[in-house]
Protein backbone atom coordinates (compact mmCIF):
# COMPACT_ATOMS: atom_id res chain seq x y z
CA UNK A 1 0.00 0.00 0.00
CA UNK A 2 2.81 2.41 0.87
CA UNK A 3 4.47 1.77 -2.49
CA UNK A 4 1.42 2.77 -4.55
CA UNK A 5 0.79 5.85 -2.40
CA UNK A 6 4.43 6.89 -2.77
CA UNK A 7 4.27 6.42 -6.56
CA UNK A 8 1.01 8.37 -6.71
CA UNK A 9 2.47 11.22 -4.64
CA UNK A 10 5.51 11.52 -6.88
CA UNK A 11 3.46 11.37 -10.07
CA UNK A 12 4.79 7.97 -11.06
CA UNK A 13 1.42 6.32 -11.60
CA UNK A 14 0.16 6.64 -15.14
CA UNK A 15 -2.39 4.63 -17.07
CA UNK A 16 -0.16 5.03 -20.14
CA UNK A 17 2.51 2.91 -18.46
CA UNK A 18 0.16 -0.04 -18.18
CA UNK A 19 -0.50 -1.09 -21.73
CA UNK A 20 -2.31 -4.36 -22.14
CA UNK A 21 -1.47 -6.57 -25.06
CA UNK A 22 -3.81 -6.03 -27.97
CA UNK A 23 -6.22 -8.77 -28.88
CA UNK A 24 -6.32 -10.32 -32.35
CA UNK A 25 -9.64 -8.56 -32.93
CA UNK A 26 -8.15 -5.19 -31.98
CA UNK A 27 -5.17 -5.76 -34.29
CA UNK A 28 -7.52 -6.68 -37.14
CA UNK A 29 -9.52 -3.49 -36.67
CA UNK A 30 -6.32 -1.41 -36.54
CA UNK A 31 -5.16 -3.02 -39.79
CA UNK A 32 -8.50 -2.23 -41.45
CA UNK A 33 -8.27 1.39 -40.32
CA UNK A 34 -4.75 1.68 -41.72
CA UNK A 35 -5.85 0.14 -45.03
CA UNK A 36 -8.71 2.66 -45.28
CA UNK A 37 -6.36 5.55 -44.51
CA UNK A 38 -4.03 4.35 -47.25
CA UNK A 39 -6.96 4.12 -49.68
CA UNK A 40 -8.11 7.66 -48.95
CA UNK A 41 -4.56 9.00 -49.14
CA UNK A 42 -4.33 7.57 -52.68
CA UNK A 43 -7.65 8.94 -53.96
CA UNK A 44 -7.88 12.31 -52.20
CA UNK A 45 -5.97 15.44 -53.03
CA UNK A 46 -3.30 16.47 -50.53
CA UNK A 47 -5.58 19.23 -49.23
CA UNK A 48 -8.56 16.91 -48.79
CA UNK A 49 -6.42 14.28 -47.09
CA UNK A 50 -5.08 16.95 -44.74
CA UNK A 51 -8.66 17.91 -43.87
CA UNK A 52 -9.48 14.25 -43.25
CA UNK A 53 -6.53 14.00 -40.86
CA UNK A 54 -7.66 17.16 -39.08
CA UNK A 55 -11.15 15.66 -38.70
CA UNK A 56 -9.60 12.51 -37.27
CA UNK A 57 -7.61 14.64 -34.82
CA UNK A 58 -10.74 16.48 -33.67
CA UNK A 59 -12.55 13.18 -33.17
CA UNK A 60 -9.62 11.94 -31.11
CA UNK A 61 -9.80 15.08 -28.96
CA UNK A 62 -13.50 14.49 -28.30
CA UNK A 63 -12.81 10.85 -27.36
CA UNK A 64 -10.12 12.11 -24.99
CA UNK A 65 -12.66 14.24 -23.13
CA UNK A 66 -14.95 11.22 -22.88
CA UNK A 67 -12.05 9.10 -21.59
CA UNK A 68 -11.38 11.69 -18.87
CA UNK A 69 -15.05 11.72 -17.82
CA UNK A 70 -15.16 7.92 -17.78
CA UNK A 71 -11.93 7.67 -15.78
CA UNK A 72 -13.18 10.23 -13.25
CA UNK A 73 -16.50 8.43 -12.85
CA UNK A 74 -14.81 5.04 -12.50
CA UNK A 75 -12.35 6.39 -9.94
CA UNK A 76 -15.15 7.88 -7.83
CA UNK A 77 -17.19 4.68 -8.16
CA UNK A 78 -14.20 2.62 -7.02
CA UNK A 79 -13.72 4.91 -4.03
CA UNK A 80 -17.42 4.64 -3.13
CA UNK A 81 -17.22 0.84 -3.37
CA UNK A 82 -14.21 0.81 -1.05
CA UNK A 83 -16.08 3.02 1.43
CA UNK A 84 -19.05 0.66 1.29
CA UNK A 85 -16.76 -2.31 1.94
CA UNK A 86 -14.90 -0.71 4.85
CA UNK A 87 -17.67 1.32 6.46
CA UNK A 88 -20.86 -0.51 5.46
CA UNK A 89 -23.76 0.58 3.27
CA UNK A 90 -26.04 3.30 4.49
CA UNK A 91 -29.70 2.39 4.13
Amino acid sequence: MKDILRKLYFGQVSRWECRANRSVEENNIENKINAEKKYFKEILSDEDFKRLNELESLQSDVRGFEDIRTFSYAFRLGAMLMCAVFFGEET
